[in-house]
């Protein structure tokens, strides 16, 4: 694995405690977290983790909610729970305690135990947890409003970890801006586990509102955020003319939870930023592809990573199978069984993959448009087609019911469509076997998850 090590070489680790103490013993004295008011260095994330464990080892429960905004105290808890022989379960503080879960001991930004003192690794001795039980449990609802409760291993995280870091790490030093939350498994990985690797810079935004002050105040090389943010900067960088709207240092940009477009791709580029993609979700711990940085592939989701292997249905439905596929859903053995069988995880993502090991995803099969007169649709691919023309902001294909069954309608938002933009979605739609069709524009946004996805009815 990628961290403690003057040069890009890999070590594996058998435990979160093992990367954590050799991690924060090796980058001591350096910052880790900076914010507008505090900068903790790695010896004094250890220290103040430490003695939050020594606390948690008094918490009967053995599971601990951890629904903090606070990103700081949020890691803390995060490793200290884990590190106390607790499972760590990550919850949005948006979010409600789901009622199989009241049981377990909840901490969040008024519910803190009170303060330890400092304690250094030398004195501290982790509880023990073997690498395939439960450590983690993620709760993710993803496009729909079910919560799952998705139970990772130390082996689940620390295995994708390694992988992903053979292909993308962060260097010593390096400035991260915070942005993505720790309650997501993308953020606990690519803005936690990652920089602790690497001895980066975790620079800490006052708020989400406070993200572009930051961008200017800590001038980040690295951020890793939704599509749907690398487009305003876009819009920011070409509006001024130059990246200072980021702090003019932003070297790389990791996008994941959603497709970033050809056009986003271009942009970034244009201005000197590497455009990286990620795909994944928490059930794969979480990452299955990440884009190399010296070989950048427009409108692929990134390379296979070494830990996976890859198989498809005659859907063409990515198949996965290696040591981070989740443990399962908690209390829900039969959606765990239907998602993992034969020893494959069934994605619900179609896809495909070349010759090199770079992916490509097409779309979810649980958005697939099924009209009454037998047409198919992948609505992901066309939207972005439609969505890269001329005056058009965002867009979603959709159907809608009538006598003779249900027939096609597009939303678009925009404030005003040329004629040779109507021409272009005409072309569009029917090239896809979708005409005629209904048309309907929007002014207000179209509803999307943090992570940046559309959000769609189910079976729509």
């Amino acid at each position: 694995m990628a961290g403690p090590t003057e040069e890009n070489s890999f070590r594996e680790y058998d435990s979160l405690w093992q990367l954590f103490a050799d991690c924060t013993e090796h980058f001591r004295d350096e910052p880790l977290f900076v914010s507008r008011n505090e900068t903790v260095s790695y010896k004094e994330f250890r220290a103040r983790t430490l003695g939050l464990s020594e606390r948690f080892r008094n918490i009967t429960q053995n599971k601990i909610i951890i629904s903090a905004a606070d990103p700081l105290f949020f890691a803390e808890c995060f490793f200290a729970a884990v590190f106390s022989g607790h499972i760590a379960c990550l919850l949005s503080p948006e979010c409600s305690v789901p009622e199989f879960f009241e049981d377990a001991y909840i901490v969040n930004d008024g519910i803190r135990p009170p303060a330890g003192p400092a304690i250094d690794s030398e004195d501290f001795r982790p509880a023990q947890c073997l690498p395939d039980e439960p450590c983690l449990i993620v709760f993710s609802s993803g496009t729909t409003g079910r919560a799952d409760g998705i139970m990772l291993s130390q082996r689940n995280i620390l295995r994708n970890l390694r992988a992903i870091l053979e292909v993308y790490h962060h260097g010593r030093g390096e400035r991260l801006l915070h942005i993505l939350p720790y309650w997501h498994m993308f953020g606990l990985t690519g803005d936690l586990l990652m920089p602790l690797c690497g001895g980066s810079v975790i620079c800490l935004p006052d708020s989400e509102a406070g993200i572009l002050p930051a961008m200017r105040r800590f001038r980040p090389e690295i951020i890793n955020m939704p599509p749907a943010m690398a487009e305003m900067l876009c819009e920011l960088f070409e509006r001024e003319g130059n990246t200072d709207a980021a702090g003019g240092c932003l070297k790389r940009v990791m996008c994941g939870g959603a497709p970033l477009s050809t056009g986003t791709f271009d942009r970034l580029l244009k201005f000197g930023i590497k455009p990286l993609t990620a795909y994944g979700m928490t059930e794969c711990s979480p990452c299955v592809s990440a884009m190399p940085e010296d070989t950048l592939r427009r409108g692929s989701a990134g390379k296979l990573l070494s830990c996976w292997k890859i198989g498809f249905s005659k859907d063409n439905e990515i198949l996965l199978s290696g040591d981070c596929v989740m443990l399962g859903y908690y209390h829900n053995a039969g959606e765990s069984e239907k998602r993992i069988r034969d020893g494959w995880f069934h994605t619900g993502d179609i896809g495909r993959i070349d010759a090199e090991g770079f992916i490509t995803v097409t779309g979810r099969m649980s958005s697939l448009l099924v009209f009454s007169n037998g047409v198919k649709c992948l609505p992901e691919r066309l939207e972005e087609k439609i969505g890269s023309l001329p005056g058009v902001r965002e867009c979603m294909i959709t159907k809608i019911p009538d006598a003779a069954g249900d027939h096609p309608g597009l939303i678009i938002c925009a404030e005003k469509i040329s004629e040779e933009t109507n021409d272009a979605i005409r072309s569009i739609m029917k090239e896809a076997h979708l005409f005629p069709f209904e048309l309907r524009s929007e002014s207000a946004k179209l509803p999307r998850n943090r992570m940046g996805k559309l959000i769609r009815e189910e079976n729509n």
